[in-house]
This record gives structure tokens, C-alpha cells and sequence, in this order.
């Protein structure tokens, strides 16, 4: 969604982030659920954050590295904002001139998500992990609201952790809600969620007012939270279905192997767009730039990502076996 959005100015797949947002939080607050009921706080967290670097940095500094050579002067100029994970402020406040970079404001998002989520996971009654989401869920679009008025562009509310908190609640409540529902039920009020915001985006959409551009509190309010109610419908939809027509596709083996390389992936689109546009044109750029990414997506993947993590699970169980095998 994020790629023809770029590739081919695709209006509303920049929603594509939104669905991020909500299986980013479905999966982080399932595995934290998980390790919390069986390690104590300094081992979840131990083994939550290794986890995540181990994920996440390896294609990260491997993408700074090749960006270096075309934006070197926005990542010497701003680099204290990528070494901290605050990459969302530079492009919130316009202080980034090589838009190659642009991609990285969500991997904020998620960083400056991995830092309170554990500790409310950890440390809340299981009771009230619904009741905050809801909370969230009601609130976010609220604080959007109400600080519209104090940027004159768009990218602020569109990128800065706590306006975009509400899509991983939503995540989170499917991660608390859904293994105690009724799936046919649940399906079809999800189907019912998708419908509604459909319609509500058409009939809003026919006003000027109401593009992410425009940057108006009525936007601002409410089209981030219809990207939930429709792409969070679908999630659950998927979720609970099973050997579906919409299962099944979404269970093929390219899009399986396209979502295995998906951060790498979306790293480097942009880039390799912009290269292959300069030679293309805008549709073969698109093209060409999907089969690049691609490539070397893989490569990443089965060169650098794939044996980080395949080397760190080996130490684990090593570590794990080490005790059992000195007492024996």
C-alpha cells in the first residue's frame, strides 16, 4: 500500500501505515502477554529488548549506511535525532531535505512504542489493559483535535508518537479481546466496522476539507480513525477466518515472502525509487523500483537479517541447554 502510494501518488494507501500500526500492536502486546505470565520483569524485558534490536537494527544501520552516500549532509546535520530513534521530529517539522529518509518517522513511532508498552503490560492489573485501550482508542483522535491548530502543516499530527497511539491500541485490544470472542459474530461486526468507514470516508471525502493535506481539525480527527475501523476490521476479519478465499490470498507463498522481507523493504523503496524514476519515468520507475526493492530486499534478508537472527536463536538455546547439561 505504502509502495503505490509513493510509486503512483495512490491517494489514501498511505493508510498502508496504519495497518502497521495495528499488527504491530496485536503482535508486540501478544508476545508481551505471553512473557510476562512466565519470566519476571528484568528477563521480559531483557529478552524483549534483545529481541527487538536484534530485528530491527541490523537492516536499520545497514540502511543509514547506503542513504549515507546520497543524504549525507541531513544525517551528519541531524544525526543525533536516527541514533535515538526520534527520526518522526525531523520530518514533523520540516527539517529534513532528502526525502529517501522520510520512511523512517513510523520506525519512531514503533521504537518510542517498545519504551512505556512493556511497563503497562507489566505492571497494570489485566483489567485495565481494555478499559485504557478503549481509552486510547476515544482519546488520541481528541488530542489530535485539539492540537491541529498549532502546526500549519500535516506531517506533525500524521507522524508524532502520541497522534498516532490510537492504531496500536486497537491492535492491543484485538490482542486482549479476540482469543475470548465468538468468531462468527466478531466477523461480521468487523465486517460492519469496515463497511460503515468506508462509507464515511466516500461521503467525507467529497469535501476539500477533508484530505490529509488540508491539515483541518475534521481530518485531523477523524480520518485516522476510520483507517481503524476499516484496515482494523479487516485485520480481524483475517484473523479469525479461516480457509477463506481472503485466508488464502492473503496466505499465498508471494505474499508470505513479500511480508518476510517487508522491512527492508519499505526502508528502501523510496530510494530506489527515486533512482529508477529518473530513468523510467513514473510507471516503469514504479516497475523497475517494486522488482529492485525486491531484490535487494532479499538479499538483506538472506545475507544480513536472516543469520542475525538465526545465530542469536542458537545462543539462546545454547544458554538455555548449558545448565541442564552441568547438572547432569
Amino acid at each position: 500500500m505504502v509502495f503505490l502510494h509513493h510509486a503512483l501518488q495512490v491517494s489514501l494507501l498511505w493508510a498502508g501505515v496504519d495497518l502497521f500500526f495495528i499488527l504491530s500492536g496485536y503482535l508486540i502486546t501478544n508476545i508481551l502477554l505471553r512473557d510476562c505470565e512466565r519470566l519476571t520483569f528484568g528477563k521480559m524485558i531483557g529478552r524483549f529488548y534483545l529481541r527487538r534490536a536484534e530485528r530491527i537494527l541490523p537492516a536499520y544501520l545497514l540502511f543509514l549506511a547506503i542513504a549515507f552516500y546520497f543524504v549525507r549532509d541531513d544525517l551528519i546535520r541531524l544525526w543525533v535525532y536516527y541514533v535515538t530513534f526520534l527520526q518522526n521530529v525531523p520530518y514533523a517539522f520540516g527539517m529534513l531535505h532528502g526525502f529517501i529518509l522520510v520512511p523512517l518517522w513510523s520506525l519512531a513511532v514503533e521504537q518510542n512504542f517498545y519504551l512505556f508498552w512493556p511497563l503497562l503490560i507489566f505492571f497494570l492489573p489485566r483489567r485495565w489493559l481494555a478499559p485504557m485501550m478503549i481509552g486510547l482508542l476515544l482519546g488520541v483522535p481528541v488530542l489530535r483535535a485539539v492540537c491541529t491548530p498549532l502546526f500549519s502543516k500535516p506531517e506533525a499530527i500524521y507522524t508524532l508518537t502520541p497522534f498516532r497511539l490510537d492504531a496500536m491500541a486497537a491492535g492491543a485490544l484485538a490482542a486482549l479481546l479476540l482469543p475470548h470472542c465468538k468468531p462468527a459474530i466478531t466477523i461480521r461486526l468487523a465486517q460492519i466496522a469496515m463497511a460503515t468507514g468506508i462509507v464515511a470516508y466516500f461521503l467525507l471525502g467529497m469535501h476539500p476539507w477533508f484530505r490529509r493535506g488540508a491539515n483541518t481539525v475534521a481530518f485531523n480527527t477523524l480520518a485516522y480513525s476510520l483507517n481503524i475501523l476499516v484496515l482494523g476490521g479487516l485485520f480481524v476479519w483475517a484473523a479469525l477466518s479461516k480457509d477463506t478465499p481472503l485466508t488464502r490470498f492473503l496466505s499465498s507463498p508471494p505474499l508470505r515472502g513479500l511480508g518476510r522481507i517487508s522491512y527492508m523493504f519499505y526502508l528502501l523503496h523510496l530510494l530506489v525509487l527515486m533512482l529508477a524514476e529518473r530513468y523510467f519515468g513514473r510507471l516503469g520507475g514504479a516497475a523497475v523500483g517494486f522488482v529492485i526493492t525486491t531484490a535487494l530486499a532479499t538479499l538483506s534478508w538472506f545475507l544480513v537479517e536472516k543469520p542475525i537472527l538465526s545465530l542469536s536463536k542458537s545462543h539462546r538455546r545454547a544458554a538455555v541447554t548449558a545448565p541442564t547439561e552441568a547438572g547432569s
